[in-house]
């Protein structure tokens, strides 16, 4: 019989394989690679950044889908693949770290419209809407509130890394 931390660490793992299953055409994608090159939170990169808080928000709706609701499992997964990528090139669009947390959501969901056209307007708000309460606007969706959380866990993870280092 396993343990738990054993349990966890194969349900990490298997998160992490379906993530790029699910999204490999983002993560094949040059914006893609061009955020696995820019430098995110001081330690990681916005590429290394946006798949940790797809695996995370993987693995909070699949244990959603188990006790309350069925989730679209790729659709968060794309959803958390692209909430960052209007980020990539900050320093040309951007004049401040002001200006990047409010401005990026938006920019983002526009890259995620260009990236994937047959989405509906509710995936593009998941992504438009995860930096709240930076921004006024909440989240309206199961969706939209569990990559908002999974950014922020990564975040505490990404900065936490750094601290340590």
């Amino acid at each position: 019989m396993s343990t738990r931390k054993e349990r966890r660490e194969a349900e990490r793992k298997t998160a992490y394989s379906d993530v790029f299953h699910y999204g490999k055409d983002i993560v094949e994608t040059d914006i893609f690679k061009k955020a696995l090159a820019q430098t995110h939170h001081k330690k990681t990169t916005v590429g290394d950044h946006s798949a940790c808080v797809a695996v995370i928000a993987l693995r909070m709706c699949r244990r959603l889908n188990r006790r309350v609701c069925h989730l679209d499992e790729r659709r968060v997964v794309l959803a958390a693949l692209t909430h960052d990528l209007g980020i990539v090139g900050r320093h040309e669009k951007y004049s401040t770290n002001i200006e990047t947390y409010i401005r990026h959501p938006s920019d983002s969901a526009k890259i995620a419209m260009r990236l994937l056209p047959e989405m509906n307007k509710k995936f593009y708000r998941t992504i438009s809407r995860h930096m709240f309460p930076l921004t006024i606007l909440p989240p309206t969706s199961i969706e939209g509130i569990i990559i908002s959380i999974a950014d922020k866990m990564a975040s505490v993870k990404d900065i936490s890394a750094h601290a340590a280092a």
